[in-house]
């Protein structure tokens, strides 16, 4: 008796404590999608589609399995959307990196007339652990990416410093990967 009353209260005394501190931040996920838009081309009600997942810190077991992620699509009923079916998961991780990314290729079928955008759910399983992840597929046209750059100099003297410092400011949407480069004639 006198156990079960010490350890309610010591839960009683974790709780007042924890919210004490505040809120507590989540730990984030192990596995994401790195833009969860799938998009097929505007206008069509069926076509394929890839979707990116991302495992930035992998376990000791997930770094060396050879395993890949089940992806599963949670179905909604069909009258209401479309239909979507995991044609592969493919492992697209670059050998230098020391997270693993994966590419599952879908097969949608059944979206909407052209500037859709449907709410999604998909499990995705990995070395018995699972995940509950939304995503959204889309048959609208991509918007515009636009960029200005900022601190560039009026006018460009190649001489003893030879760099120049200047800063690159992007609208939505978010753009990854992107390199400069230069030639000079």
């Amino acid at each position: 008796m006198t156990k079960t009353i010490y350890g309610s209260l010591l839960g009683v005394m974790q709780v007042v404590a924890l919210g004490a501190m505040g809120s507590v931040a989540a730990a984030p996920l192990p596995l994401r999608f790195v833009d969860p838009t799938v998009r097929i081309q505007p206008g069509p009600k069926s076509g394929l589609a890839s979707l990116v997942i991302r495992c930035d810190a992998p376990s000791s077991e997930q770094r060396v399995t050879k395993d890949l992620p089940v992806f599963v699509d949670r179905a909604l009923p069909l009258t209401l959307a479309a239909g979507v079916q995991t044609e592969r998961v493919v492992e697209i991780t670059p050998a230098a990196d020391t997270g693993r990314t994966f590419r599952v290729d879908l097969l949608i079928d059944g979206l909407d007339g052209a500037n859709t955008i449907q709410r999604r759910y998909a499990k995705i399983s990995w070395l018995k652990q699972d995940w509950d992840l939304d995503y959204q597929l889309s048959n609208q046209p991509p918007t515009d990416y636009k960029w200005d750059v900022v601190g560039l100099p009026a006018e460009w003297n190649i001489n003893r410093d030879r760099c120049a410092g200047f800063r690159l400011s992007q609208s939505t949407p978010a753009a990854t990967g992107v390199s400069l480069s230069a030639t000079l004639v």
